[in-house]
């Protein structure tokens, strides 16, 4: 419980910039972020997480693999705004 209440805030920011990409018009981008999220490492996460850690491996995946994506979403962000395409 510990791992996940540290990790509780990065699905808002995980939303709220898939849904500022959405709102402009940056479905690849989105979608990037939604695809990345569940798939990509997701599911790598876990395998290579319950290898490692055996059950508490499979819980730390979902909070290592946010914790990622969020970082993510931060850099896209960031880029999105510095080009001023909007």
């Amino acid at each position: 419980m510990k791992i996940f209440c540290l990790s509780a805030p990065l699905p808002g920011v995980i939303n709220m910039m898939t849904s500022y990409f959405q709102a402009l018009g940056k479905a690849v981008k989105s979608l990037t972020v939604t695809v990345l999220r569940n798939a990509v490492l997701f599911i790598p996460g876990v395998i290579i997480l319950n290898y490692f850690w055996k059950l508490n491996g499979v819980i730390a995946a979902q909070p290592v693999v946010e914790t990622l994506i969020a970082a993510i979403c931060v850099i896209m962000y960031i880029r999105d705004i510095k080009t001023g395409s909007s």
